[in-house]
């Protein structure tokens, strides 16, 4: 388990908001990603190194969820108009 607790860690350390951003829009889709560790991990991170801003991490988790939503609403929204006969 210290493989994978010090390997997340490393990435949040190293990429920060975008490593919050990527992991949450990513486990959205679907994959196995560990989103609600990095999330804690991200707010350790904020109250104990003060090298993240726990306000930053909230906005970089809610904008991964929401591009998420975004994009697979606009590729649904898309099939379904080829399927009814609109071409793309």
């Amino acid at each position: 388990m210290d493989f994978f607790d010090s390997s997340w860690l490393d990435i949040l350390a190293r990429y920060g908001y975008v490593a919050v951003f990527m992991v949450v829009m990513l486990e959205s889709t679907g994959l196995p990603l560990p989103g609600e560790t990095i999330l804690v991990s991200a707010a350790a991170f904020a109250g104990g190194r003060h090298s993240l801003d726990i306000r930053y991490v909230i906005a970089a988790a809610a904008a991964g969820a929401m591009a998420t939503t975004l994009v697979s609403g606009s590729a649904g929204n898309l099939v379904r108009h080829c399927f009814r006969g609109g071409g793309i």
